[in-house]
């Protein structure tokens, strides 16, 4: 998954996601469970899901904003499904 500067990329298992967005797990998983947004100053995610997003295992919130930094493991929900973050350009 590549995020361009000032770009918004949603996450979830809606079909009408784009192929490389969609999360293949059971319904824990939201249609829209997280969006990353890139700026020049930091890459953040927002928690639009029901059941939780973790970064390194913590909580993000419902609604809530968390900057991300390099080796951070996003997880949604309880499934296996995990992105790396990375910052390579």
């Amino acid at each position: 998954l590549v995020i361009n500067m000032g770009e918004t990329v949603v996450i979830g298992r809606n079909k009408k996601l784009p192929e490389d967005h969609q999360v293949e797990a059971d319904g824990r998983v939201s249609s829209q469970h997280c969006a990353f947004t890139s700026s020049p100053d930091a890459l953040t995610i927002t928690d639009r899901s029901t059941n939780g997003t973790f970064v390194n295992g913590d909580l993000v919130g419902k609604g809530k904003l968390k900057a991300l930094r390099p080796g951070d493991v996003v997880t949604f929900c309880f499934a296996k499904e995990e992105v790396a973050v990375s910052n390579k350009f």
